[in-house]
């Protein structure tokens, strides 16, 4: 069993969060957001490059299946 980091967490090391969400207040990146910020943002669109995800809404459908596969089935 591999036990290094992913790729994925492996390159947001190598990114400066607070330097990243410095520029964003800089030019009001946030400034109408509800629930997604800049930084979430652009780290769902860097893990949607990496999953060769060809558009948002393909990333949506790709996200809303892995959330369905964490829930229980429910029993009848």
């Amino acid at each position: 069993m591999n036990k290094d980091k992913y790729v994925f967490a492996q390159l947001v090391e190598f990114l400066d969060c607070f330097k990243f969400r410095r520029i964003a207040a800089k030019y009001n990146g946030d400034r109408y957001v509800k629930h997604l910020a800049c930084w979430n943002q652009f780290l769902a669109m860097m893990f949607g490059q990496l999953a060769n995800r060809e558009s948002l809404r393909d990333f949506e459908h790709f996200a809303n299946w892995q959330n369905a596969l964490k829930r229980p089935l429910r029993q009848n």
